[in-house]
């Protein structure tokens, strides 16, 4: 079973899989630049944004 974590400024927390698909779903929608993405067979496993100036990372346990 995957988890979810989610870092700010290299600050970890873990997430519910609803909340990182949120902010992925935000992403798209809003067409957020991304500085670097892995994925596997469709799904995002690995993301780097910048938001409000700060960098956040998300991350599925399965990668």
């Amino acid at each position: 079973m995957s988890e979810y974590f989610m870092s700010i400024d290299g600050k970890f927390k873990r997430i519910n899989r609803f909340r990182y698909r949120r902010i992925l779903r935000k992403i798209e929608q809003e067409n957020i630049p991304y500085r670097e993405r892995i994925m596997d067979d469709g799904l995002v496993l690995h993301t780097i944004f910048e938001d409000k100036g700060k960098t956040i990372m998300l991350i599925d346990s399965s990668f």
